[in-house]
């Protein structure tokens, strides 16, 4: 394989080190050429972790994600669960509320608030804070006793 036929791999978006390695194995280049590629593509700074892991992050939470769902799919990708809290770090707790509060706001001009507060919980988002922005918001679910 050429390196510039990898390097066109890399033109629509960044990937991780595990898309590389499954795109090289079927393409049929050895371990030996793999491991050159891969320090090659590090070297100029075309696969790097740390930008993938952050633009990640930073897209998904652009996009409602809760930190559970983003946990997921990046465990998926071949992260380790220690370094994906370590990225939350960077973006903090607040980002990740003020962003379930403007959910909640769209989805409940939408729908009924059980079916919101359902909404949430099936894609990640803790209870509790669910609860307490329901509570900052005053929307309340009838027949649902969420008082601590």
């Amino acid at each position: 394989m050429e390196y510039s036929k990898l390097l066109k791999f890399f033109t629509k978006k960044d990937r991780t080190l595990k898309e590389v390695l499954n795109y090289l194995k079927k393409s049929g280049v050895s371990d030996s050429d793999s491991a050159f590629f891969i320090s090659k593509l590090q070297s100029q700074n075309i696969l790097n972790e740390d930008r993938y892991l952050e633009n990640y992050i930073k897209f998904k939470i652009e996009d409602y994600w809760s930190k559970e769902k983003i946990k997921f799919h990046l465990i998926e990708k071949g992260y380790e669960e220690n370094l994906i809290k370590e990225k939350f770090e960077i973006f903090g707790d607040e980002i990740f509320l003020e962003k379930l509060e403007t959910l909640i706001q769209k989805k409940i001009k939408i729908s009924t608030p059980i079916k919101t507060y359902s909404y949430l919980l099936k894609n990640g988002f803790r209870e509790e804070e669910i609860v307490l922005l329901f509570k900052k918001l005053e929307i309340t679910i009838i027949d649902r006793d969420y008082e601590s």
